[in-house]
C-alpha cells in the first residue's frame, strides 16, 4: 500500500511539473501569436495606405495620358466620347 502512495504521489508530482512546462509553453506562444497579430495588424495599415497610394497614382497617370493621346492622337478623344453617348449604345 505505502509503495502504491509513493508511486502515485511521484506520479502527480511529475504530472504536475508536465502540466507547468505545458503552461509556460503556452504563454510563451500565446506571446508570440499576440506579437504576430500586431505585425499583421501593422501590415494590413501599411498595405490599405500603400493600395490608396497606387489608386491615386494610377488616376494621376491616366489622366495625364489622356491628355497626351488628347494631344497626339485628337481622334481618339472623338472615339472615347462617341463610345460613351448613348446614340452610340443603341448601335451596339
Amino acid at each position: 500500500m505505502r509503495g502504491e502512495i509513493e508511486a502515485l504521489t511521484a506520479e502527480i508530482e511529475r504530472l504536475s511539473k508536465e502540466n507547468q512546462y505545458l503552461k509556460d509553453e503556452n504563454y510563451v506562444i500565446q506571446k508570440q501569436v499576440e506579437a504576430e497579430q500586431g505585425k499583421v495588424a501593422e501590415m494590413v495599415v501599411v498595405n490599405t495606405e500603400l493600395t490608396k497610394q497606387v489608386a491615386v497614382g494610377s488616376r494621376i497617370f491616366f489622366k495625364a495620358l489622356g491628355r497626351i493621346a488628347a494631344q497626339r492622337c485628337p481622334y481618339l478623344v472623338t472615339l472615347k466620347r462617341l463610345t460613351k453617348s448613348a446614340s452610340w449604345r443603341k448601335l451596339m
